[in-house]
């Protein structure tokens, strides 16, 4: 039964696996990325210039080619408008011009099954739309928008209801996926300060196995039912300026159900209890909170979620930028790191994952600049678990970071697109491929196991023998015993489920990455 709960709930809550389909990667805006990468040092792909950010990328196949492709917002150049890119050379596959700017990360989901690929969600301060992923064309428009001008749109499935939700200045909207009509609508605090990105988070957080949403703004922190936009519970964590948005959902405490992580302007970083919203603890950071979601993972192995904190580097230029590690469940810090450079200002600037493929958890911080901070160094900095530095490079200037596969290789990339003023969308790319790898995959990248909930190897029986091949046209399936195979594409979408026999079993796959679970276990292929 707990197997079966498992794979119903496919992809993990927490995680981006292959993709990276909206702001920090997940519905739980964690900033964890589950696949590997091999990336060693700054080793640019390629570089793209059309128009300035303020949007994190988002990385999915949303044209049904079977390749990623990169998807994100503009504010110039081209004007306001949203840019789709070929993941694997960069090249334009199709821009559409956006009424009312275009800030936020979008979000992209498969909203309409009639319609191939995924659909592109993406809203301003004044209205929201569906975009086909094929052409970038508009399938409707809603007049309702994400506040301010910073805000980013979320998807989520719960059984039967899909709803995609943006949050306005004051008001949580639902709308429906196939008309863009409202389906509810609940306060959400509003925002009194200009530029701070707001985006609702989804998942779990009472253990009922159904979706929760918060929302947080002006110093409270609502959660609704997602289905029906029921009032669960508020909070108030503070009345400084405002909260600052959106939350973060995770377990903390090793129980299964979520907890929710908000900060405020003054420094302070609650922990919530998802089930109703009491204190499990209470951090106050030295100086400013970064903007955006907290990132979180488990850095020293012990089966607990910690909490990554970004600082600012105030404007009187006194308190430096750093980042800072919490324990998930005790909130006590675990190691800080503080410098006199760079400050991390927005939410895409923290992300994590075994990012050189080491068996150890990294964390890619980009540096902002900002006038109003007294500007970054413009040195990106790779921590490991414990606070030290693996690697730096210079000249970078980032409003927010990705880390998903973008030329469908089975391996992550990190994308770093820069703040507003700056024109040049980086993609970090893996390093050569490892001598004992055959391409196109290899023994490195793959699902990180220690933090995927898909990865269940360790209950396997010892006497089952279970192998998954990726191939050109498909995957071949060796195993010693009949066996139930669920395939899945990286953002979650079933593909197919098919009985095996005991022996192999070749099985036919357009060109992908896919996400094979059979007996107890998860294989990532690649498929040409």
């Amino acid at each position: 039964m707990i197997i079966a709960l498992m794979i119903s709930q496919f992809p993990p809550k927490h995680v981006a696996v292959g993709d990276w389909l909206m702001l920090h990667g997940s519905t739980g805006h964690n900033g964890f990325g589950a696949l590997r990468g091999r990336i060693s040092g700054w080793s640019v792909k390629y570089t793209v210039s059309l128009c300035t950010g303020e949007s994190q990328p988002v990385v999915g196949d949303i044209n049904a080619d079977g390749l990623p492709e990169i998807v994100f917002g503009c504010l110039g150049g081209l004007g306001a408008s949203v840019i789709a890119l070929r993941g694997n050379t960069g090249s334009t596959l199709w821009s559409t011009s956006y009424p009312g700017g275009s800030w936020g990360a979008p979000a992209a989901a498969d909203l309409i099954p009639s319609i191939p690929g995924l659909e592109v969600v993406v809203c301003s301060s004044t209205n929201t739309q569906l975009l086909r992923g094929t052409d970038g064309s508009v399938i409707w428009t809603a007049s309702v928008g994400c506040g301010s001008n910073a805000g980013a749109p979320a998807v989520a499935h719960d059984g039967p209801d899909t709803l995609i939700l943006v949050n306005d200045d004051g008001t949580l909207y639902a709308l429906n996926p196939l008309t863009g009509s409202v389906r509810w609508s609940a306060p959400s605090g509003g925002n009194t300060l200009i530029g701070i990105a707001k985006s609702p988070a989804i998942n779990d957080i009472d253990g009922d196995g159904n979706l929760e949403v918060v929302v947080a703004g002006n110093g409270t922190v609502y959660a609704y039912d997602f289905r029906t936009g029921a009032a669960l519970w508020s909070v108030s964590v503070g009345t400084r300026y405002y909260t600052r948005t959106p939350a973060t959902l995770v377990d903390l405490t090793g129980d299964c159900v979520d907890e929710v992580i908000v900060s405020n302007d003054n420094g302070h970083i609650y922990a919530l209890r998802g089930t109703d919203g009491s204190v499990l603890w209470d951090y106050v950071i030295s100086g400013q909170m970064a903007c955006g979601p907290i990132s979180t993972a488990d850095l020293n192995g012990d089966s607990i979620n910690d909490v990554i904190v970004g600082h600012l580097r105030t404007c009187s230029c006194g308190t430096p930028g750093g980042v800072t590690v919490i324990n998930g469940a005790s909130g006590l810090p675990l190691w800080s790191n503080t410098f006199t450079g760079p400050n991390m200002t927005h939410g895409g600037g923290r992300v994590v994952s075994d990012f050189d493929s080491d068996g150890q958890l990294e964390i890619a911080v980009v540096p902002y600049w900002s006038s109003y901070m007294c500007f970054g160094d413009g040195v990106f900095r790779m921590f490991n678990g414990t606070g030290g530095i693996e690697w730096t490079a210079g000249g970078v200037v980032g409003e927010g970071s990705s880390f998903a596969d973008v030329d469908g290789d089975g391996c992550s990339e990190i994308l770093v697109l820069p703040s507003a003023g700056r024109n040049i969308l980086v993609v970090v790319d893996n390093d050569a491929v490892s001598d004992c790898g055959a391409y196109p995959y290899n023994d490195t990248c793959g699902i990180i196991g220690s933090n995927d909930e898909t990865d269940v190897s360790e209950a396997s029986i010892s006497y089952v023998f279970t192998e998954v091949e990726g191939r050109d046209g498909g995957i071949l399936i060796k195993s010693n015993r009949n066996s139930l195979v669920r395939i899945y594409r990286p953002d979650g979408r079933l593909v197919l489920t098919r009985g095996v026999l005991a022996g192999e079993t070749f099985l036919n796959l357009k060109p992908g990455t896919y996400v094979v679970l059979i007996n107890r276990r998860s294989f990532t292929v690649l498929v040409r």
